[in-house]
């Protein structure tokens, strides 16, 4: 039995519709997991972006803690309208002093200083400052 043209018409569509929902669906599909990736790589970047900024703050704040450290090892403390105001004990206390190797002094004399009274640059600091 032979199907009529009719029928073979309407297998015809409907295979065309068919096909046409497939492709329409994998374009979806590709689409999303492509700005899921882009969301994913966004969302690393941002990440890193804040640990670099927690990273930088807590550098700061070892460097004002060293500084505030120092100050007070060195200095009179005296408080006016409820701050701390640091007094130099000595003149030696006020002037920083390099700590780089000799060769390095003679090449770059002003690039890393540090306000300190020792030998070796590190003056009083805790081991943890070091």
């Amino acid at each position: 039995m032979d199907k009529s043209p009719l029928v073979q018409l309407r297998s015809g569509f409907a295979l065309v519709i068919t096909l046409s929902i497939i492709i329409v669906v994998t374009l979806l599909v590709v689409s999303f997991v492509s700005v899921m990736r882009l969301e994913r790589q966004a969302s690393g970047s941002y990440t890193s972006g804040i640990g670099s900024g927690e990273l930088a703050y807590g550098a700061a704040d070892t460097i004002a803690a060293a500084f505030i450290h120092e100050m007070r090892e060195n200095s009179t403390v005296q408080d006016v309208d409820g701050r701390e105001i640091f007094l130099p004990s000595d003149v030696g206390a006020m002037v920083p002093q390099s700590t780089l190797p000799d060769l390095a002094k003679a090449l770059l004399p002003n690039v890393v200083r540090v306000s300190s009274s020792s030998e070796d640059g590190l003056g009083d600091f805790p081991e943890s400052f070091r």
